[in-house]
C-alpha cells in the first residue's frame, strides 16, 4: 500500500488537478490570511481555519490524480498465474 501511495505522488497530475491545487493552495492561503487579522473576531478566525483545512485537503486530494493508466498495466498486475 505504501508503494501505491509513492507511485501515485510520483506519476504526472493532469492539468486539471494542478488547476484543482492551485485553488487549494489559494484557498489555504486565504483561510491564513484571516487567521493573521489582529482583533479578528471569533467567527472570522474560525471561517480562515476551516478554509486552510478544506485547501490542505482539496491540494492532496489533487496530488493523488495520476494520467489514465492502460488497461493492459492493470490486467497484468492482476493475474495470479
Amino acid at each position: 500500500m505504501l508503494q501505491e501511495i509513492l507511485s501515485r505522488l510520483k506519476a504526472p497530475t493532469p492539468k486539471f488537478f494542478k488547476k484543482v491545487q492551485v485553488a487549494g493552495g489559494s484557498l489555504a492561503a486565504m483561510g491564513l490570511g484571516l487567521t493573521q487579522i489582529p482583533g479578528a473576531s471569533h467567527v472570522l478566525v474560525s471561517l480562515g481555519t476551516h478554509a486552510i483545512v478544506a485547501g490542505g485537503v482539496i491540494v492532496l486530494v489533487a496530488k493523488f490524480a495520476i494520467e489514465n493508466v492502460s488497461d493492459d498495466a492493470d490486467s497484468s498486475t492482476q493475474k495470479t498465474d
